[in-house]
This record gives structure tokens, C-alpha cells and sequence, in this order.
């Protein structure tokens, strides 16, 4: 989902970090796609017809011109025992962007002995190794920190975990920010999740940065409360940088989302991956709305992952 955000939004977004995803319409409307060669047979991703389709959407608008894209920063991640994104999409994913962005600009992580899950070092998590919930995975190697470093183009402060603020992880309803539907019906949560450090919520806004954090599959509200957003590793970080970060939720559909995925292969309709999906468009007026004062002056050097 990070991916379709920042593709969608590259005019406000200045970049995305993956963690273990795959390439923009990767699964080109179709389920079975989206179960085979995005997640374990990447040798049959044609990533030149998702270029192609990427131009064909710009063209008509659906998302933003692709020239952005060249002063973008782009963080891949993937796990080496990953056995649900298996490590071969990532390439794939790289590839997929240096059609627009910079070789420079694309930093790939391929070396940490995970499985699939987002990797921490802040004393919470699953082992390194290990497969299921909450997948978060205690690996010795900061993900979040190292996405954010990347994508501000640092030097960020590193925090420590005793440096975020349970005060300042605050619930919000997402229901009024929905475009079409009620929530549950388009795969998303009635409440999501903001951190907001203490800089960026003074009576004078401060000049703070915004970074979307995007949910993985089984990771979302309806099923761990606050677990992903208060323990992926971001928190710490954004505190001490001035970092805003949003956290939108997903929710499950029996049927058609039974694992509660963001929507990265149609299941609320064609446009999914575009500024015209559902989803994207609800996130968007979530980053539209925290841009207004008082509550933050965020800059529009926004990132996501």
C-alpha cells in the first residue's frame, strides 16, 4: 500500500520504504496474480508492463506525473527467510522503480535473516526467524529507524524506546474521512492511530514532518488494538525528530479480505491502486487534514511505508 500511496500522491510524497512488497499494479486486478507472482513466483512479474501501465495512468490523470518521482527517496526491504513475500520480489520492486527514480536514491536491504515481519531492535517482538502474529520480529536491526534515516535523508537522532509517549499515540475515528461506503464495507477500521511528539502539538505549530505507516495483513486494530502502532518501532524516533506519523487501519471482509489487507490487488474495486481507490483516496484526506493548523504545520515532504 505504500507504494500505490506514493506512486498515487508523488507531487506531496517525497518517498516510500517497502517492507516486503511489491511493485505498483503488481497484481494487475486479479487475486490469483496477487497470490502468485507478487508473493512466490516473482519470475512471472512484468515489471515493464507495470511501467506501462504506470505512464497509462498518468496519462489520464489517476495519479500524480511521474516526473516527481526523480527527486524521490525509495527504502526496499525484504527478509531472506521470508516465506510469504519470498526475497525474489523485492528486485522486482527495485526494478519497477528505477524506471523513474534514481539508482542513487534506492537503498535495498536484502541481508537480515527474517522472516516476514517487521523487524525491530527495541526489546519487542517475535524471533528473528519466526513466522506469526504480530509479525514483528525482534532482529537486531531497526527497520523503522532505517527507513526514516533513508527516506528524510538524515541524519535522523536515533531513539531510544523510553522516549515515545503513550499520551501521544491518539485514537481517531476514521469513519468521516471515508470516501464512498462505510468503513467496514471498503476494508477499513473505524478507528485509527496518530502520533504526535510533543513538538509538533504545542499552542504555536511547529515545522514537523509527516510519515504514513501502512499496516501489514493480520497487523490492524480490529485484531491487536494499538500492538503494530505502538511497538513497530516508530514512535521513539518520531518523538525525538518531530516526525507526525500516522498510522490508518485496514479491517477484514470475510471473503474477499479475510486477513484484513490494505487493498493491493481490487477487492473495493479497479481503481484500487490509483488517487481514485478508496482506500488511497480516505488516507489521502487523513495527511490532508493533519496539514492543517493547529494541530501541526507539517511540510509536504511526506513519506510512507
Amino acid at each position: 500500500m505504500a507504494v500505490q500511496y506514493h506512486v498515487s500522491h508523488s507531487a506531496s510524497t517525497a518517498g516510500a520504504a517497502s517492507f516486503a512488497g511489491g511493485p505498483f499494479w503488481c497484481a494487475e486486478d486479479n487475486v490469483e496474480i496477487a497470490l502468485h507472482a507478487c508473493m512466490v513466483e516473482p519470475q512471472n512479474i512484468n515489471t515493464p508492463a507495470l511501467n506501462f501501465f504506470t505512464q497509462q495512468a498518468a496519462n489520464v490523470l489517476s495519479i500524480d506525473s511521474l516526473a516527481n518521482l526523480k527527486s524521490a527517496k525509495v527504502f526496499i526491504y525484504s527478509g531472506t527467510k521470508d516465506t510469504v513475500v519470498i526475497p525474489g520480489v523485492a528486485p522486482k520492486l527495485a526494478e519497477y522503480y528505477k524506471k523513474y527514480v534514481p539508482a542513487a536514491s534506492i537503498k535495498e536491504v536484502l541481508n537480515v535473516s527474517s522472516e516476514h515481519a517487521m523487524p525491530t531492535n527495541n526489546g519487542f517482538g517475535n524471533p528473528c526467524g519466526f513466522k506469526g502474529t504480530p509479525y514483528i520480529n525482534q532482529c537486531g536491526y531497526d527497520g523503522a529507524f532505517e527507513a526514516l534515516s533513508h527516506l528524510l535523508d538524515g541524519p535522523l537522532t536515533r531513539g531510544v524506546p523510553s522516549d515515545a509517549k503513550q499520551q501521544n499515540l491518539k485514537p481517531f475515528d476514521q469513519t468521516g474521512f471515508v470516501v464512498t461506503g462505510l468503513p467496514k464495507a471498503v476494508g477499513l477500521g473505524t478507528k485509527g492511530y496518530v502520533y504526535i511528539p510533543d513538538a509538533c502539538n504545542q499552542s504555536t505549530p511547529s515545522h514537523c514532518r509527516l510519515h504514513v505507516v501502512f499496516h501489514g495483513c493480520e497487523q490492524g486494530e480490529y485484531l491487536l488494538d494499538d500492538t503494530y502502532a505502538w511497538n513497530a518501532g516508530y514512535n521513539a524516533h518520531a518523538e525525538v525528530n518531530g516526525i507526525v506519523v500516522l498510522y490508518p487501519q485496514a479491517y477484514s471482509i470475510p471473503e474477499l479480505n479475510p486477513k484484513g489487507c490494505w487493498d493491493w490487488w481490487g477487492f473495493t474495486g479497479p481503481d484500487y491502486a490509483c488517487s481514485l481507490g478508496i482506500q488511497v483516496a480516505t488516507v489521502h484526506k487523513m495527511v490532508m487534514a493533519l496539514q492543517r493548523p493547529p494541530k501541526s504545520s507539517l511540510n509536504k515532504e511526506n513519506t510512507t511505508s
